[in-house]
């Protein structure tokens, strides 16, 4: 990997659009780190639409093949479905306590002191 080469905008985008926004194959194909990429994705909007937008439709097909086991009647299916997007529903294996509104529970700790004279002289228990 070559550092002090500069990689216009265009040409990171060219090469995530040739790697379906995959950005290590990407970082290969330029020659440069995959933190250069990262970096550019975090200063320009266009690079980061490209590699969003492939990240985006990769997610959509996923959904859509989980759709077509769902409607399938595929067990691994509709168990993955009720234990993730089904939660809100109830359908979860453990209980998550939460405080008001989703917050951490707040934890208050009270100390009790009892006083009791012994021999006319005030003890702490």
């Amino acid at each position: 990997m070559s550092r002090g080469v500069q990689f216009k905008n265009g040409e990171i985008i060219k090469a995530l659009k040739e790697t379906k926004g995959m950005v290590y194959l990407a970082a290969e194909r330029l020659g440069c780190n995959r933190k250069t990429i990262e970096r550019r994705a975090e200063t320009v909007a266009a690079v980061k639409d490209v590699i969003d937008n492939y990240r985006g439709r990769r997610i959509d097909i996923a959904e859509l093949k989980l759709e077509n086991a769902l409607t399938n009647g595929e067990p691994w299916a509709i168990q993955f479905t009720l234990k993730t997007i089904g939660k809100s529903r109830g359908y979860v294996e453990r209980q998550e306590v939460t405080g008001a509104n989703g917050k951490p529970v707040e934890t208050k700790i009270t100390e009790i002191v009892i006083r009791k004279e012994v021999d006319g002289d005030p003890t702490i228990d």
